[in-house]
This record gives structure tokens, C-alpha cells and sequence, in this order.
């Protein structure tokens, strides 16, 4: 009969227990080549999300070269509900146009008259 001593129970397959690694596994050097094309992919995806982070700032600053904005955009500009935009442009209060491509009668309004309309603060309800 093959006896164990106390405490030295085969736990092998517990996964509370952390298994040793050969040494080539667990240490790997920096000249590896896996490492360094790891290294390379991590700065070309570095520079594709500061160009993306670049966008998404612009964005969030107004900076378009569209002509014209929505409802929905003039409205977020204003700090105005799309309703009350909408009301404005019935009154004659604001300047815009039905666009014509199909878009279901969709508002577009020159940026101009945002600009003046926010330089004015003429942005009531």
C-alpha cells in the first residue's frame, strides 16, 4: 500500500491551487518576437484612437463645415427642445427650408441664422 504523508494530497487539478510554469513561459524577454509585434499593433492602435478621440472633439465643438444643421442639431445649439425650433421656424422667428430630398419635409436651417440667433441671445422659449 503506497501512504502518503499528511499534507502532501495530489491537488493538481484544485484550481485554488496556482500551477507552476516552465521558466521559458512564465518570463518572457523584451527581445521576443511576439512581444515586439505586440508592441508595434499597440502603437499604430495608439495612433488610430488619438485620431479617433481628435474627430470626436471636433465633433463635440461645433467644428463642421456643413452649411446647414436639423431641427435636432439647432436645437441641441440653442439649448432648446426640437418642438420649440420647430415653433420658431412657423413664427418666422428663425430662417430655414423644407429639404426636398425625401426626407420627409425635414427642416434644414442655415448655420448663419444659428450664429446670429446665439451672437443675438435671442434663444428663448
Amino acid at each position: 500500500m503506497n501512504v502518503k504523508p499528511l499534507g502532501s494530497a495530489d491537488r493538481s487539478g484544485d484550481p485554488d491551487v496556482p500551477r507552476e510554469h516552465p521558466p521559458a513561459q512564465r518570463h518572457r524577454r523584451f527581445g521576443d518576437p511576439d512581444v515586439s509585434a505586440l508592441l508595434k499593433a499597440l502603437i499604430r492602435i495608439e495612433a488610430k484612437l488619438d485620431r479617433v478621440q481628435e474627430e470626436l472633439e471636433a465633433l463635440r465643438n461645433g467644428a463642421d463645415d456643413s452649411p446647414f444643421v436639423t431641427v435636432a442639431e439647432a436645437a441641441h445649439l440653442v439649448h432648446r427642445s426640437p418642438y420649440t425650433v420647430r415653433r420658431w421656424l412657423r413664427e418666422g422667428r428663425l430662417n430655414g427650408s423644407k429639404a426636398t430630398n425625401g426626407s420627409k419635409g425635414q427642416y434644414l436651417i442655415p448655420r448663419e441664422e444659428i450664429d446670429s440667433l446665439l451672437q443675438l441671445g435671442r434663444h428663448y422659449g
